[in-house]
């Protein structure tokens, strides 16, 4: 019910601390990967201030926030009794997640479409220089990022005999995630 009363920077504020913090999920799925689950939630815990500083530094308040000297929580058409008992609360809360899972899954299946689409243009244009489509060095974008991100595996201080490993590694999580370059 906060988003659409926000000042520019209050959301910027939000959306800093989200993106600095881990989510239950994912910090799930790292610890069964054999992190450790206090490094990650003390990683976590330690950058809520630091997203609140580096966003008041980089996106300073400039307007009269709702909520200067005091709490006031907003009236909105959703917040005016619409739900009338619990069952209709549910029912509410089951089609938002329903929406928003669909909106998940559309843009995810938009995303893969489209990385296999542009991964099917290279390797066609591959073809054509005579590089094997099915082979480890066919052109596809992994393989295009791999090159462009060598650089940058280097400066990581990767020993050199693993540069090239790396930055396929690097490669693939920013094509895929980090679960698939594991």
């Amino acid at each position: 019910p906060f988003a659409a009363h926000m000042t520019s920077a209050e959301f910027h504020q939000v959306m800093t601390s989200g993106f600095s913090t881990i989510a239950g999920s994912v910090l799930t799925a790292y610890v069964a990967l054999g992190a450790s689950a206090v490094y990650l939630i003390g990683a976590s815990i330690m950058s809520i201030p630091a997203s609140l500083a580096i966003s008041k530094l980089r996106f300073p308040e400039d307007g009269q926030p709702l909520t200067a000297g005091e709490v006031t929580i907003p009236e909105d058409e959703e917040a005016t009794g619409q739900n009338r008992n619990a069952m209709m609360t549910f029912s509410d809360g089951a089609w938002l997640g329903l929406k928003v899972a669909g909106m998940i899954l559309a843009n995810l299946l938009t995303i893969l479409a489209l990385l296999y689409t542009v991964d099917g243009l290279l390797t066609w244009i591959g073809q054509f220089w005579g590089m094997d489509p099915n082979g480890p060095h066919a052109l596809k974008l992994e393989l295009i990022l791999q090159y462009i991100l060598y650089p940058v595996s280097w400066l990581m201080g990767t020993p050199n005999q693993d540069v090239m490993k790396v930055s396929r590694l690097l490669a693939l999580k920013l094509i895929t995630n980090e679960f698939v370059a594991c």
